[in-house]
């Protein structure tokens, strides 16, 4: 029977049914996070979406990897968690995220700092270092020649 849920939040649901015991199996050392929702219109329209695959979809990994023996935890962050506005910012300005993408990184840098709290020999790099992964792409780059090509690939 086919599910009336849009395909990632069926897939999370899924995910958090999954046995996450051969995370623990095969013991990593370093994980990469990269999952998440990011287009901002998308989570703007889907905001439940946008928190249980960013939020709880981290928390699940990190459950999954609580005992194993994980020394770097790599999760991006965004520049979505400043907010927006015509002025730039440093970094060190307080987080004030005005919608929901920027708000589930935000709250997932938290669950990280917990993370590192019940776990501080695990370096976080994902806090630490807070990977804003359109930022490497430019300040002139243009999303629809990424969008349309992903787009084709699919």
């Amino acid at each position: 029977m086919a599910s009336s849920q849009p395909e990632s939040i069926a897939s999370m649901s899924s995910f958090r049914k999954t046995n996450t015991s051969p995370v623990a199996d095969f013991a990593p050392d370093t994980v990469f996070h990269m999952a998440a929702l990011h287009f901002i219109p998308y989570c703007n329209a889907h905001p439940a979406e946008a928190l249980d695959v960013n939020v709880l979809g981290l928390d699940m990994v990190i459950r999954a990897v609580r005992r194993s023996p994980v020394q770097t935890f790599v999760f991006p962050s965004s520049g979505a968690i400043y907010g927006f506005g015509d002025d730039p910012w440093p970094e060190t300005a307080p987080p004030r995220p005005d919608e929901i993408y920027g708000i589930s990184k935000w709250v997932g840098e938290q669950v990280m700092t917990r993370f590192h709290e019940d776990r501080p020999e695990v370096r976080r790099d994902g806090v630490a270092v807070a990977l804003m992964l359109l930022i490497c792409i430019g300040l002139s780059w243009d999303a629809t020649l990424v969008v349309g090509h992903l787009a084709h690939v699919h």
